[in-house]
């Protein structure tokens, strides 16, 4: 009967924490089950003794960030014996308990964490002790350590006999007695997974009665000391995405919408590019022009005008490319490199000697200068005499002109440079570097 009262306690005290809504990330449900190995401390028995048994409780709760809150109820037995002068003292206590704690952890993302924790609880118990023996025998401790059925005294050493204790506790001490305890823990968690958390702590436990040993000669309370190891288990909520197998039907109201035509607006096509609106990522593509799936029109060569609007649809990629997709021609390119180059190099000649360079080739793309430098060593002759000198080039430089055409190119600067940090050019130094930079862009 008391075993169906806690369980159904358990249950009702326990269902608002269920009821909580998994969808809220910081709120999770959580399980533990506890062991604690006992020690009694008491008036009847003032000496630790350990329990028979391991004490066992199951908790349901929650998890709120540093926080944990959980109903936990138990069931376990205290054995404790012990000879005071030539009396005996032993009980053997079964008790049950519910209680409510909270525990707090300060280092909330650390996988090893101290906790406190505390609460209020209700336990009921039954206390008996071990007088007799199996034939009614009384026991009567002696100086010899022994005991016998009659108390210790010269008349009766003849006729005492010895007694074996049948450790059946027989006699009852506090029968359905029950109070109020407070528990305090302190203890240490570690994260096993997202799922485990292990516990283990110190717990003293403090009732409200002096009743468990049914000895009252002091005025202190009785109290538990116990030595706790918990596996708690946090319950998430799969993100599983369930798959949506019902067909939707659009409801359409006859009388509000009984002039709209729904079969042209889900088949229309208003640019008539042959892929329908509801669909086409590209509004209004001009009449003719050639579209992918999504009504989007194509770029056939890559050059970034859409082929509607392209004249030249299969542009040298190498070259520069005109708003309406045609490429360059030479006479245009050389032209177009020539006023580029002759602009950034008055502007250098205008500045201090000890300026850098560097900042000059900013202004020109990347990819136009890698376009011009290759062109260039293919037509040598668009050297223009008033945009490089022609004075002869210093010896220690030559090593730079790689392909021999009389001048420096930056591109052949950054291959020796590259070399001067491979270890690949003996006698190299970052000095001369810095000279042929300055030379280039000075001198040529």
């Amino acid at each position: 009967m008391k075993k169906n009262s806690l369980l159904s306690l358990l249950i009702i005290c326990c269902s608002p924490l269920f009821g909580q809504q998994q969808s809220d990330l910081k709120v999770r449900p959580i399980g533990e089950i506890k062991h604690h190995y006992l020690t009694f401390r008491g008036d009847y028995i003032q000496s630790g003794i350990s329990s028979s048994s391991p004490f066992t409780e199951l908790s349901a709760g929650i998890k709120y960030r540093n926080f944990d809150a959980f109903l936990s109820t138990g069931k376990g037995k205290i054995t404790a014996s012990k000879l005071s002068g030539f009396e005996l003292l032993n009980f053997q206590s079964d008790f049950s308990t519910v209680d409510l704690q909270f525990r707090y952890k300060p280092f909330q993302y650390s996988n090893f964490s101290p906790y406190i924790q505390s609460g209020i609880g209700y336990t009921w118990f039954s206390s008996y002790s071990d007088l007799k023996d199996m034939n009614e025998n009384v026991y009567f401790g002696w100086s010899d350590g022994k005991f016998r059925n009659l108390p210790e005294s010269d008349f009766n050493e003849a006729i005492a006999k010895e007694v074996q204790r049948d450790y059946v506790y027989e006699s009852a001490l506090a029968i359905n007695q029950s109070t109020v305890y407070f528990p305090v823990n302190l203890g240490l968690e570690y994260i096993v997974s997202k799922h485990l958390r292990f516990h283990t702590g110190w717990q003293f436990t403090l009732l409200q009665s002096d009743n468990m040993d049914r000895n009252t000669s002091t005025a202190a309370w009785d109290h538990f000391q116990s030595f706790q190891l918990g596996l708690q288990v946090t319950f998430h909520k799969k993100n599983t995405a369930q798959k949506n197998t019902k067909t939707i039907v659009p409801v359409v109201n006859p009388v509000i919408n009984k002039d709209v035509d729904f079969k042209t607006l889900l088949y229309s096509d208003e640019d008539q590019d042959g892929v329908n609106d509801m669909v086409d990522q590209c509004y209004k593509t001009p009449i003719g022009a050639v579209v992918d799936k999504f009504g989007c029109p194509s770029d056939t060569d890559g050059d970034g005008v859409l082929d509607f609007q392209d004249k030249e649809l299969q542009s040298q990629t190498d070259l520069q490319i005109h708003p309406d997709g045609r490429a360059f021609t030479l006479d245009e390119t050389q032209k177009h490199y020539n006023d580029s180059i002759a602009m950034f190099v008055r502007v250098l000649r205008r500045t201090s000697k000890k300026s850098r360079p560097y900042p000059v080739r900013k202004y020109i793309p990347e990819e136009n200068f890698r376009k011009f430098e290759k062109i260039l060593e293919s037509h040598p002759e668009w050297i223009l005499p008033e945009i490089y000198a022609t004075e002869k080039m210093p010896e220690d430089l030559v090593v730079f002109d790689l392909n021999k055409d009389g001048r420096i190119a930056l591109s052949e600067i950054e291959t020796m440079t590259n070399k001067l940090f491979d270890g690949n050019a003996p006698g190299m130094s970052p000095a001369i570097i810095q000279k042929a930079i300055t030379y280039v862009f000075q001198h040529q």
